[in-house]
Parts: C-alpha cells; structure tokens; sequence
C-alpha cells in the first residue's frame, strides 16, 4: 500500500495513466488513520470535557477543548470502570491514548486508556467522588484498622527505586540491628502509576502466602516523596485504596506531603506525614519493645537472685533436723529388710501352687480330648470355607452390575462430551450460554474445556 503522502507529492507516480489512479475514500480513510496512529503511538492531551455522553454499555464519549480547537474522545467501559470517579462537561482532564481515526465518519479521534483530573478544581471534584464512595462502603473505619505488630523483623517498601523516599527510609533503619527490608519497586506517578502500586501491594501479600515464616513480611510502607497535587494523584485512586484495604499485611501510609490527606492515607492502618515519619514509627517502636525487654530481664534476674536466697535459708533451716533424724532412718531400713523377706516368702507360696494346678491341667489333656477339639476344628473350618466360595459368587455379580452401572454413568456425564470436542460457555455471572442472543459484542466469556478454561471476548454474533 502506498503512503498517502505519495499521492500527495506525487512521488510514487510517473505522469501518464498511473498519475490518475484515484483512491475511494475507504481508502483514503485508512491511508490517514495508518499515518496517525504511526506518528502518534501514546499520547499526553490536556483539556476541557464538552459534550459528554455516557452509553447504555457504559462508554465515555466527550470532546476535548481549549480556547481555540477540540477534539473527540471516548472512553470504553473496561477502561473508565476503574477510575472511581466519573467526570462532566466543564471538568479540566488529562487523557493518556492512542490517536485514530474512526473511519465511518472520518473523524480522528483519541482512544483514551486513562485519565485523570487535572488543576485543582477538577481533582478536589474527583478526590470528593472517591472519598464519598468510599467512606460509605466503610473502608475508612477505624474499627477495621489493625495496630503495628509488638516485634517486626521484616520491613515492605512499596515505593520508586529512584526517589528520595527509598534513601531516607534505609538511612533511618541503620538506627537498630536486624531489621530486614523488602523492596517491592512501582511507579508512583504518572501513566500507569496506579496499577502498578497495587500491583506491589499484591505481590507483597502473595509473598507472605508462599513464604516461609522467617520470610514474612511484618509491615508494609506505602509511599513516595513530596510532590505537587498532580504528582500525587496515583494515591488517590480507587485501585490503589481498595489494594492497601485488602492487604492481609498492615500498612503504612507515607505519602509525602503534611497537610493534605490522600485517599490512601484514609485507607490505611496507620498514616505518616512523610516516608521518614514512617520509618521512625518502626524504629522507635522497635527501640522501646528493646527497652522493655531489658527492663523485663533486668526484673527477672532479681526476682531470682531473691527466689535463691529464700531457697538457701530454707534449706539451712532443714538441715539440723535432718541429722537428728538419721538415727529413725536406720530403723525404717530394719523394717523394709523385714518386709522384703515376707514378700519373697509369699511369692514362693505362690509358684509353688500354680505348678500343682498346671499338673492338674497337663492330666486332662488325653489325646482322646485333643483329638475330639481337632474334629470340631476341622468341621468349623469347612462350613466357613462353603460360606466363603457362597458370598465370592455374590460379590463377583455385585461388581459386575457395579461396572455396567458406571459405563452407563460415563456414557452421560458431561465430562464425557467435552472429551469429545465439546465446550461450555459461561457469561460474566457464570451462567452457561444457550443462545448468541444471550451475550454483547466485546462482552468477556469463559469457556470450559475437558482440561481448564479459557477466558475470550465476544467479537462477532449470528443470532
């Protein structure tokens, strides 16, 4: 396919009959949408929402503008469901997407990924729609907050490699010993920022599951350095609040700034004004639970000392009556040697009248007697043995049904038919598929195999 600046110049065509090819405008459409999307891969734009429509499946469409031109946008529901906040006509934004054109009415346009608010009206707005939603689901309740554990061996950084925050929180925990850090290293601004710091927070807990216990995560950090409002709006995000509320670990807020409270630091098990702060908590915490423990030993090495001089003076007490006993000891020795002989007497009475009942016994056993206990031995074992080969039979029809039962069984289970090629097809709720009428395009359907699933889109129907 040629570039449709060839047309243009004129570059690609000898004069003649090739000078007047001419292009249809499907054509010439797809010519200009492959040289935008080419030349504008991802694209930073800024501006004022005009003319928004949300769609019944839950797509934005809107225009941005400046004082002097605008462009359209849209928005799909995949994208805008995990924003948190909704935005409006006269609202300030900035968009993160891909430029196209939208062929049909050869419109160019932004496919937006992301976006957020941009200038403070427009992020108080947005910060407001959060907060509100939030609180009413109850994830900012105290109740739910959990303490800092009494002894944290390990500490979770969730935070930028590059950033200062990194820096200040390794050179404060230089300040006591065998104190371990794990670094879990996300973005903290910017496209993507976000996603990318739940992410951290859920790979840290992943962490904990699989981990031995010397391993384990006590605490996590969460945070960044300061920043303006706009740097700092990753940590305002729905997906942010909602990894640190399901977090099994307990978390610290540290984001960067000392007066203004973000989304994250409301969510949070405990809030620092800065990354530094945050560091210290741990430190100091750890620095007393040290403190109290000297302060327990020094307790329990005098309790002791005491124990043993109260021991020492009993037994002092003890031992003079002890020597005057000795000579009562000697007379229970006579008395334990009398009793030691009355026993061995009594144990030779004993075996001496076990042997005459055993001769008694050994006259009874004639071989008349054994042989009639042999026969009847001999008769119990034969009925045993014709009742035996009776119930094999028994059992031998039993399993054969058995077998026949469970061929019948396998023939309609559904196992069986998806052995065969055959598949399941559930909608999002989990409901299996009967009907192509039954599910949208660009709707997510999960397919049951013979062996695992597969998760697909809905491109196409024939109803």
């Amino acid at each position: 396919m040629v570039d449709i600046f060839d047309f243009i110049l004129g570059e690609n065509f000898d004069d003649g009959e090739d000078s007047e090819k001419l292009l249809t405008v499907s054509e010439l459409n797809n010519e200009i949408k492959g040289l935008i999307e080419r030349h504008f891969l991802r694209i930073w734009v800024e501006g004022e929402v005009t003319n928004f429509h949300k769609s019944d499946r839950g797509h934005w469409y809107f225009s941005l503008k400046d004082s002097y031109s605008q462009i359209r946008a849209v928005c799909f529901s995949r994208q805008n469901s995990r924003l948190g906040f909704s935005i409006e006509d006269g609202m300030h934004i900035q968009v993160w997407g891909k430029l196209t054109i939208y062929e049909q009415r050869s419109e160019y346009q932004i496919v937006v990924d992301s976006l957020a608010p941009f200038g403070k009206g427009a992020i108080q707005e947005a910060y407001e729609q959060v907060k509100a939603k939030l609180e009413k689901e109850g994830l900012f309740d105290e109740s739910r907050k959990r303490s800092l554990p009494a002894f944290i061996r390990r500490v979770g950084v969730v935070t930028s490699l590059k950033g200062a925050a990194i820096r200040d929180i390794l050179k404060t925990f230089e300040e006591v010993e065998n104190l371990y850090v794990t670094l879990i290293p996300t973005r903290v601004q910017g496209e993507g920022a976000s996603l990318s710091i739940s992410n951290a927070i859920e790979l840290a807990n992943l962490h904990n599951f699989e981990c031995l216990d010397e391993d384990k995560i006590d605490v996590l950090i969460v945070g960044r350095g300061g920043g303006s409002i706009e740097d700092l709006w990753a940590f305002n995000e729905e997906i942010v609040a909602r990894a640190i509320a399901k977090s099994s670990i307990p978390i610290i807020s540290a984001v960067g700034h000392e007066r203004d409270f973000t989304i994250a630091d409301l969510v949070a098990d405990l809030r620092a004004p800065t990354p530094t702060a945050a560091a210290k908590m741990i430190v100091e915490g750890r620095k007393e639970l040290v403190n109290r423990l000297d302060r327990s030993r020094d307790a329990l090495i005098e309790k002791i000392r005491f124990k043993l001089m109260l021991m020492e003076n009993r037994i002092n007490k003890l031992r003079l009556p002890l020597e005057r006993t000795g000579s009562g000891i000697k007379n229970l020795q006579i008395r334990l040697n009398a009793y030691n002989h009355r026993l061995k007497d009594s144990l030779r009475a004993r075996i001496s009248n076990n042997k005459d009942r055993l001769f008694l016994i050994k006259n009874k056993l004639t071989p008349t007697a054994i042989l009639s206990i042999l026969q009847k031995g001999r008769t119990d074992y034969l009925l045993l043995k014709q009742r035996l080969i009776s119930n094999s039979y028994f059992v031998e029809k039993f399993r054969n049904a058995l077998e026949i039962k469970e061929a019948s069984l396998r023939a309609y289970s559904p196992l069986a038919v998806l052995e065969r090629g055959y598949a399941i097809v559930f909608n999002q709720d989990g409901k299996v598929i009967r009907d192509s009428s039954q599910v949208v395009d660009g709707e997510e359907i999960k397919i049951k195999l013979t062996k695992g699933r597969i998760t697909g889109v809905v491109i196409d129907r024939e109803i």
